[in-house]
């Protein structure tokens, strides 16, 4: 997670860049939310909120966050609904507040967790959960963060094996589409 990153801008600028983000970032599909050109290949127009290398067994929306619907919207674009962007805005002030008062507690409130990514010169975290205690800590200019990797995740996610990760393997994606989002990923975008 960077500086850029719209949850970190929150925290430094307020919420007005937050909803901002929310209302020009819509994208309708993959190729949308990835800058990818639009050239008919199989994954392009999948729902924004798949990611290549994850597995799962039913390939449906994320789950509604804070006693929320799913059709709130999805914390990482838009649109979202007024109760939605308030329920993220009080959260990440929320958390902040209490990493400021009283320190980052991964014992008590949990680890941030996720994969590494790599090409074999870049390494970047991808988050899957604590997106908002990464972004307090990015925004309160933590230089190392801990993090956590379940025993039922990779560590890492490697670009090299591209053609074998679940939605390339199984044919609803093509590899370059793949590879695209992982590179969206290791150049911080």
């Amino acid at each position: 997670m960077t500086s850029s990153h719209p949850f970190v801008t929150c925290l430094a600028h307020g919420e007005d860049s937050l909803k901002a983000f929310y209302a020009n970032v819509i994208p309708k599909d993959l190729a949308g939310l990835y800058g990818l050109n639009r050239l008919n290949r199989a994954g392009e127009q999948m729902p924004p909120w798949e990611i290549p290398w994850f597995y799962r067994i039913e390939r449906k929306p994320p789950p509604g966050e804070a006693g929320l619907n799913a059709a709130e919207g999805f914390s990482l674009f838009g649109p979202v609904t007024e109760a939605k962007l308030q329920s993220e805005l009080q959260r990440l002030k929320g958390v902040a507040a209490s990493i400021r008062d009283n320190g980052y507690r991964p014992d008590l409130y949990g680890h941030i967790e996720g994969n590494f990514l790599t090409d074999g010169d870049r390494v970047v975290f991808y988050v899957r959960g604590g997106k908002h205690r990464a972004a307090a800590l990015v925004h309160m200019g933590f230089a190392n963060i801990p993090v956590r990797i379940r025993a039922t995740w990779p560590r890492a996610i490697y670009r090299s094996d591209a053609a074998h990760w679940p939605l390339v393997s199984g044919g609803q994606m093509e590899c370059s589409v793949a590879e695209h989002i992982f590179d969206c990923y290791l150049s911080g975008r």
